[in-house]
């Protein structure tokens, strides 16, 4: 059979006053109050710290791609509007939107963390750049169109 633990210390604390008790149970519980402060504290930093992340990073990611997808749509209509009107403010806007559109694919390039992002990046800088080219050559047979009806007329005589 087993011997019984030694219980010393349990008599010994039936021996102590209440103050004492009192005492012993405040600093019992103190100590759990500063353990539960320390992780509040320790997952309040680590809150802060990743929304601090999302607020430096992928915020104003989100908002580069945001831009580039404005200004990529800008460029477009710029085109379809200058090819049916002619109106000098369209080539403008383009040259203003192609412009937008290389700030936003630059800073959106500087903030990206994975390769993934960087290689997106890249993509729709090629995508645009031939997306543009394949505008300008529009509004550049519409201006030789133009001018090919002012000189030579309608029906192509001159």
């Amino acid at each position: 059979m087993r011997p019984l633990p030694d219980l010393d210390w349990l008599e010994g604390l039936r021996a102590r006053s209440i103050t004492t008790k009192l005492t012993a149970s405040l600093l019992v519980l103190m100590a759990v109050m500063l353990v539960a402060l320390t992780v509040t504290l320790w997952g309040h930093d680590t809150v802060r710290s990743s929304l601090h992340d999302l607020a430096d990073v992928a915020e104003p990611l989100n908002a580069a791609a945001d831009e580039m997808e404005i200004n990529a749509i800008g460029s477009g209509l710029a085109v379809a509007q200058y090819v049916r009107t002619r109106d000098p403010a369209q080539r403008a806007r383009l040259t203003d939107d192609v412009g937008d559109f290389r700030r936003a694919n630059a800073r959106y390039r500087r903030l990206a963390d994975t390769p993934e992002e960087r290689v997106i990046a890249a993509r729709l800088r090629a995508t645009f750049e031939t997306f543009v080219t394949l505008g300008r050559g529009m509004i550049a047979r519409r201006d030789e169109r133009e001018l090919t009806l002012r000189d030579h007329g309608p029906s192509g005589r001159g």
